[in-house]
């Protein structure tokens, strides 16, 4: 029994951060297994930058047998998506693989959707699994009714389709299987969808790990033995406003190169406070003096950044072939002593690091990649973004 449960709690992430790094989404997802080892499963990755695919299933057995065939069957998802966005082509080729080998009568129920960060669209596809819940941002919590197929792994000639919705800033999405709702108190009552749905209404405005906690702390006061008859599993992500570049540029690393891209970035956010293109402009014109000026070999190298606004923030991205410089072992600057008496240099890198919220540096390949938020006044001042919420802490 334990190498089952050490199986199946294996099959299931717990940090997403490679996911929501840079991204407008947070996500969480836990599992509480059964008594007896049960065949539930999540699962998140990337098929593309801008590209997260997010799945939840549910093996109709238990035991050893249910484990392996959820390895299986998570197994396939991840490498069937190659190349893929369509979620029912997805899963048809996954019951096709499943079938083909002896699954000894066992099915598995699987919601499956690819978003798109850019535009928001969601592209799912609901084969016999639990409706997942729709958060608005207005706290309205409903379930997705739509049905695209049957189970996968019980028949090779099956029809799948797919469905979509429009994600704006601020909706979330909750999956479950179904030892969620059918978490049974002593008096063998169940806790129910509608339960379930009171609940996520009750903490609509919640993170999605908080909302997961929540929910699993409810199943298992309702059980009261706190031991469930069925695996409890939970993926949740929030969306916060559609991933976009709204401006890209490069230069060679010289002082007539750096200043004609900072005039040309400005004239691309020239619809901005320009209090905000002020900080970026001050922003590039800093690590690119500092590049030029203390790298070793800056005439060999690029400049690249881009901007993305996310009312009322604009958020940079700026990177360099020039050589590692982490800002973190430079000393903080001196600003409190007489200009004679303070040591030369760092005070560029303060003066960012003030200007911004979240600034993070990483050595991504051969780059240098400088990320930062800075921040803008809370009234949105341009309509393109005015439906995003500020949520840097998806970003930082």
């Amino acid at each position: 029994m334990s190498i089952s449960h050490a199986l199946q709690m294996a099959m299931v992430p717990r940090d997403f951060a490679d996911i929501t790094a840079e991204r407008p989404i947070e996500m969480s997802g836990d599992m509480e297994p059964a008594r007896e080892v049960g065949g539930d499963f999540y699962d998140a990755f990337l098929l593309a930058d801008d590209l997260p695919c997010l799945c939840i299933g549910d093996v109709a057995d238990k035991g050893v047998p249910a484990a392996l065939f959820l390895s299986v069957t998570k197994t396939l998802i991840r490498a069937l998506t190659k190349g893929q966005s369509s979620p029912a082509q997805i899963v048809a080729r996954v019951n096709a693989e499943l079938c083909q080998s002896a699954t000894g009568g066992m099915f598995v129920t699987v919601f499956l959707a690819i978003l798109n960060l850019r535009t928001g669209k969601l592209v799912y596809t609901n084969v016999g699994h639990n409706p997942p819940f729709l958060i608005r941002a207005t706290g309205e919590v409903q379930p997705i009714e739509d049905r695209n197929g049957p189970v996968i792994g019980a028949e090779t000639q099956m029809e799948f389709t797919e469905s979509s919705l429009l994600l704006v800033a601020g909706e979330s999405l909750f999956l479950y299987t179904d030892g969620v709702t059918e978490a049974v108190a002593p008096e063998n009552a169940f806790f129910g969808v509608a339960r379930l749905e009171a609940l996520l209404t009750r903490h609509a405005r919640t993170q999605p790990s908080q909302l997961i906690g929540h929910v699993a702390d409810a199943a298992r006061t309702h059980e009261a033995d706190g031991l469930h008859s069925d695996d409890v599993t939970m993926l949740a992500f929030h969306f916060g406003g559609a991933f976009r570049v709204d401006w890209s540029g490069r230069c060679t690393a010289s002082p007539d190169a750096i200043g004609a891209l900072s005039d040309e970035m400005a004239g691309a956010l020239s619809g901005l406070d320009q209090e905000l293109v002020a900080k970026a402009r001050l922003t590039l014109d800093e690590l690119g003096s500092n590049l030029v000026l203390h790298r070793t070999t800056p005439e060999a190298a690029g400049i690249e950044v881009s901007a993305c606004v996310v009312q009322p923030d604009l958020r940079l991205k700026i990177s360099d072939t020039a050589g590692p410089f982490d800002p973190a072992t430079i000393a903080p600057a001196d600003v409190t002593s007489y200009l004679t008496a303070r040591r030369v240099g760092g005070l560029g890198l303060h003066i960012i690091q003030r200007l911004s919220d979240g600034f993070r540096y990483a050595r991504e390949g051969d780059k240098d990649v400088y990320r930062l938020v800075l921040c803008g006044s809370e009234e949105p001042v341009s309509t393109e973004a005015a439906g995003a919420k500020r949520k840097t802490q998806t970003w930082t």
